[in-house]
């Protein structure tokens, strides 16, 4: 492949002139292979791959010719130049002609689209507009969706910016949300105290208590829910308990910055498995421990093995809960302390939304 396969304005424009003569079949089979090589995160789809789509398009090397470039060649091998990756770029984006009516296709064309243009020299934004015209909306509408959808992780960032750049490229960027519009909606919960009254609870049993009326409340349907919000030049809590889901009691209040004491971001329950991996580990060893013991007295290689079998489930267990499941654990909570003596959590519905929340109450909040 050559070093320099930037596309240009005049790159742009001549593939765009060039595919409007093109068949519907050919670009209809330009855009199933730049499809295939974005689904597989690939710089090239594969001759039999190509040769498979070309015969189901009615494709055949008579019909591939587009001028004096070969474009069944280019799908095959590669283009390796900057007009190679034009002609397909632009050629894959009129094969989208005949889906802009299908919006699950059209995401899957925004979701191709992205890899390719961060991660191959293929650059089909930029020939939407060219190749098709008054109709190049309904892509970027689709980009606007598929913006909306985006968390706040250093992927979703780097496409964030891709898109925004594109639509700003358009005339028609997306709209901004401003951090008045940030909230965090989840369920209502209660830290655990800690220090002296929190191991007053744990030992007196009241702890224990509180979790049972928690449990039996929540079998008979009782929910508490809440949305944090920034109001003017503080916070707004809006509490929301319903039964069966039918609103009983709805409350209101607001904070002032200067009252915010701490913020945090959490896991739920962050040690619970931990502490069910190492009981696990440790009963295995135990029992595993007895049965091995056994074995060894008595000659049995069935309870040697039944024992090892036991230390080994133990093991494994305790791996699973207290490493494995945290690691895949997406749903965290926000904790937030106000002056004097108050705490509350929200469980949140959605992790993206508490980061941005915490970031922007952070940067508001004055220096202490």
């Amino acid at each position: 492949m050559a070093q320099d396969v930037t596309l240009h304005p005049k790159d742009v424009k001549q593939a765009a002139t060039a595919v409007a003569e093109a068949s519907p079949a050919l670009a209809a089979l330009a855009l199933d292979v730049l499809s295939r090589q974005g689904e597989g995160r690939v710089l090239f789809a594969g001759r039999e791959f190509v040769d498979a789509r070309a015969k189901h398009h009615g494709v055949n090397e008579d019909a591939a010719k587009l001028g004096a470039v070969d474009v069944l060649g280019l799908l095959r091998e590669g283009p390796s130049d900057a007009r190679g990756f034009a002609t397909l770029a632009a050629l894959a984006v009129r094969g989208l002609k005949a889906h802009l009516d299908d919006e699950a296709r059209l995401a899957r064309f925004v979701r191709h689209a992205d890899w390719l243009e961060l991660s191959t020299p293929y650059a089909p934004y930029g020939f939407v507009a060219p190749v098709l015209g008054d109709d190049a909306d309904a892509v970027w509408e689709a980009v606007r969706k598929a913006t909306a959808a985006l968390g706040d992780s250093p992927k979703d960032r780097a496409h964030r910016a891709l898109h925004e750049a594109t639509l700003a490229s358009t005339g028609k960027p997306a709209p901004v949300a401003t951090s008045s519009e940030l909230q965090v909606e989840g369920d209502l919960r209660h830290p655990p105290r800690g220090g002296f009254l929190g191991a007053l609870r744990l030992a007196t049993g009241l702890a224990l208590l509180q979790w049972l009326g928690r449990g039996a409340a929540f079998l008979l349907g009782v929910r508490r829910r809440a949305v944090l919000s920034f109001h003017g030049g503080g916070l707004r809590l809006r509490k929301r308990v319903t039964l069966l889901g039918r609103v009983v009691r709805e409350r209101d209040e607001s904070f002032t910055l200067a009252a915010v004491a701490s913020a945090a971001r959490c896991a739920k329950r962050p040690a619970l498995g931990l502490l069910v991996g190492a009981l696990t580990f440790a009963l295995g060893i135990l029992a595993g421990g007895l049965f091995f013991v056994e074995g060894v007295r008595s000659g049995e290689t069935f309870l040697l093995l039944f024992g090892a079998g036991l230390i080994a489930a133990g093991a494994a267990l305790d791996l699973g809960l207290s490493v494995l499941l945290p690691a895949h654990r997406t749903r965290r909570a926000l904790e937030l302390a106000v002056l004097p003596k108050r705490r509350f959590g929200l469980l949140g519905d959605d992790e993206s939304n508490i980061e941005r929340f915490v970031d922007e109450l952070e940067r508001r909040l004055p220096s202490r």
